[in-house]
């Protein structure tokens, strides 16, 4: 039943993300006609921000699919590993697309996209002042053991420090649904 649903709600997000994406933007196709670009791409102009979060993210395969897709299709971001698994995926949008496509065709227990951000660009030097981050990397930010050892939990302060030195600290709520601070062990010393 829970199962089935998931994939139902999958779906239909994913049927949602493709409508909007071919719905047509009047002050678009007004401002391409004007500037005679009609050939181009649209999706090729806007600057899309994945964030999405799994219930956890353990197994080698998918760590080495994500690192792999994120690096072919010219992503930054990251993927946090151990539970809850988190990744941010930055890029054009069809690319960010096509990954968040690939990622929840795996076997998860629960997975789902927690937000997305587009930004219009006019140009690729535009699209590279947006990016929060240089590469795409996979993190280890000392997660902590509990039930005998058997589930890496993250240090959510850490995460948030992460955020703050990359300067996007707001996509924190949206993974964990509540302000960031920094991590105890280190403020409080």
């Amino acid at each position: 039943g829970e199962l089935c649903m998931v994939n139902v709600l999958q779906w239909l997000q994913d049927c949602i993300l493709k409508s909007t994406a071919k719905a047509p933007d009047a002050n678009n196709e007004d401002r391409k006609s004007a500037e005679g670009q009609e050939s181009e791409d649209p999706a090729k102009s806007v600057f899309s921000r994945y964030l999405i979060q799994s219930h956890h993210i353990y197994g080698k395969d998918k760590r080495r699919n994500i690192l792999d897709w994120a690096t072919e299709l010219s992503l930054t971001g990251f993927c946090l590993p151990g539970k809850p698994g988190c990744i941010c995926v930055e890029g054009q949008k069809q690319a960010c697309e096509k990954f968040w496509s690939s990622v929840r065709r795996l076997n998860w227990k629960k997975i789902s996209l927690r937000h997305h951000e587009d930004f219009f660009v006019a140009s690729t030097e535009e699209l590279g002042s947006l990016r929060c981050f240089a590469k795409f990397e996979e993190l280890n930010l000392d997660p902590h053991t509990c039930h005998g050892g058997r589930e890496n939990i993250m240090d959510k302060g850490k995460m948030y420090e992460y955020l703050v030195a990359h300067n996007c600290q707001h996509i924190f709520s949206f993974f964990f649904s509540v302000e960031g601070q920094g991590s105890l062990r280190e403020t409080s010393q």
